[in-house]
């Protein structure tokens, strides 16, 4: 396993930590003027109020750059060293950055910005020196000057970062765009416009879908009926219906419900004597249930399948096999994960949900501290890892089982990429897996801040559940690593029952209440009785 190289003792009682009650981890006090869409493809930071820009140096240290903490070095009036922010990263000494607003940037100036921390008491042994401006630096004088500095101090790394450099580092970081030069900029200027989903539902906290059940509350309950009523004469037809239910549920966000309506569809296809296709579903169902935490359901569905001696083809039974190798070392404990090794080192390039075993696996193997049982394998969690879809999840929790045993792009690398390689969600799901492995590796207050970056982002894309369970995570961490006051432990408790107490209800009404026409099942705010609601499943896929 990878080990940090360096271990920087941090929290001097003279400094402004970044946390999120400092002034820099705010919103900055006004945004930059709009950029045109005729404009070169560089970041108006001439516009940029003075505190503007030491928001915006904040902002890139710890959501550019990665750095699981920054801080503010000293207080104003306090001999600087050159410094006015430090990041510190994992598996690297500290870097350090000064801020210069200015409307010109000299030659002159860059060798007093690098002479005042080379001729200082360098802190934190740092190597690293990255100026930041926000003026024009394309001079040819300025890099004459960059690179005799460079030559003159062998053993620093200085960089220098104006307009330019700036706009290219934030090309990827449309939040922090939108943030300090606004949504039009943001258009205008990056790649890729990153945003809040606004289609993600939190279904499972809408009152209404608690009351009725998810199936009517989404106007399904017909459909179901009809279904279950056509399974009787005509199995195939009444499989397709099932799969278009479990599939409208799934969108929803009931992917529990989904897995009853799938356990239907799997039937009806047994019946419809189309095995192939039967045992398909069955696997998705296993895969399903385990990921929801039921390795009994799932054990269930093997039951089954033994009971009717169902045929599955060859690449269909090595699949339920090593699903059910995991189940099993879950639920019944009965089996070793030698056992579950053998298993799942048995399934073959293209055999289905060998990505979601080659992942649950691997988790286990983390849990368990058993790390040999990947790095035994590297060559072929490397395999798989580049086989899983790009931007799922398995992809995203195998790289992070990987990173945790020092194999292939570790989190040192990681840290640098999550924000802009990474869709949001899955972003916040490795950040919350790098917070545990630091918290592995004794460093609390680093891993405090990679979970309160995973909460950001998740509760940008509406993943409250999520939130819930890394803010409870992150007490755990405090009362563990005895950060918290015996007087402070219930305040995690309290926030994470408002979190709850609310709910979205404007994310989970339907689209007549948020048109402003009314007649809403969730909110009633005008108190009218509920009107009847088109089914999601004929306006998905009339009949």
């Amino acid at each position: 396993m990878a080990k940090a190289r360096y271990d920087v003792s941090v929290g001097e009682s003279d400094w402004e930590p970044l946390d999120d009650s400092h002034r820099l981890s705010g919103p900055p006090p006004e945004v930059a003027r709009a950029l045109p869409t005729t404009a070169p493809l560089t970041l108006p930071t001439e516009y940029l109020a003075w505190e503007s820009f030491e928001h915006l140096v904040a902002a890139v240290v710890r959501e550019a750059e990665g750095a699981f903490e920054a801080r503010v070095y000293g207080r104003r009036g306090q001999k600087q060293q050159g410094i006015d922010v430090v990041g510190f990263f994992d598996g690297e000494k500290a870097r350090v950055y000064q801020a210069k607003d200015y409307k010109k940037y000299t030659a002159a100036n860059l060798e007093k910005a690098v002479r005042d921390f080379a001729t200082g008491s360098r802190p934190f042994e740092s190597e690293h020196l990255i100026v930041m401006t926000t003026a024009d630096v394309s001079d040819t004088k300025i890099d004459n000057k960059l690179h005799a500095l460079r030559k003159a101090n062998p053993q620093l790394t200085i960089e220098l970062w104006g307009r330019q450099q700036l706009s290219d580092k934030l090309a990827s970081h449309s939040r922090i765009v939108t943030r300090f030069f606004g949504s039009e900029t943001a258009r205008a200027f990056c790649r890729v416009l990153e945003q809040p989903s606004i289609t993600t539902e939190t279904a499972a906290i809408a009152s209404d879908a608690m009351v009725r059940g998810p199936v009517e509350y989404l106007g399904l309950q017909e459909d179901l009926e009809a279904a279950r009523r056509l399974r009787k004469d005509q199995p195939a037809q009444a499989a397709q219906d099932f799969q278009r239910l479990a599939d409208a549920l799934e969108t929803a966000g009931f992917v529990a419900h989904a897995l009853q309506i799938r356990r239907d569809q799997a039937a009806a296809l047994h019946e419809a004597q189309d095995t192939a296709a039967a045992v398909a579903v069955d696997l998705q169902v296993m895969a399903g249930e385990l990921e929801t935490g039921e390795p009994g359901l799932a054990l269930s569905v093997i039951s089954r399948l033994e009971a009717t001696e169902a045929e599955a083809p060859e690449p269909l039974a090595r699949a339920i096999e090593a699903l059910g190798a995991l189940a099993s070392y879950e639920h019944d404990h009965d089996i070793t994960l030698n056992e579950v090794a053998h298993v799942v080192d048995a399934l073959r390039e293209g055999d289905p949900s060998r990505a979601s075993a080659f992942m649950m696996f691997a988790e286990y193997a983390v849990a368990e501290g058993r790390l040999d049982f990947i790095t035994d394998r590297a060559e072929r969690f490397e395999a798989v890892a580049q086989a899983a879809r790009a931007g799922s999840q398995e992809h995203a929790r195998l790289r992070a089982c990987l990173a945790d045993a020092g194999v292939g792009e570790l989190w040192e690398d990681l840290q640098y990429t999550l924000r802009t390689t990474w869709p949001p969600k899955l972003a916040a799901l490795l950040l919350a897996r790098h917070g545990r492995h630091l918290v592995q590796r004794q460093k609390a207050t680093a891993a405090l801040s990679r979970y309160t970056d995973a909460i950001a982002l998740a509760t940008e894309e509406g993943a409250i559940d999520d939130v819930v369970n890394w803010l409870q995570t992150q007490d755990l961490i405090r009362i563990r690593f005895g950060l918290t006051q015996p007087s402070s432990i219930n305040e995690g408790y309290r926030r994470i029952l408002t979190l709850r107490a609310p709910g979205t209800a404007a994310a989970s009404c339907p689209p007549e209440c948020a048109s402003g026409r009314g007649h809403c099942p969730v909110c009633r705010r005008d108190g009218s009785p509920t009107p009847p609601r088109p089914s999601a499943l004929t306006a998905r896929a009339p009949r």
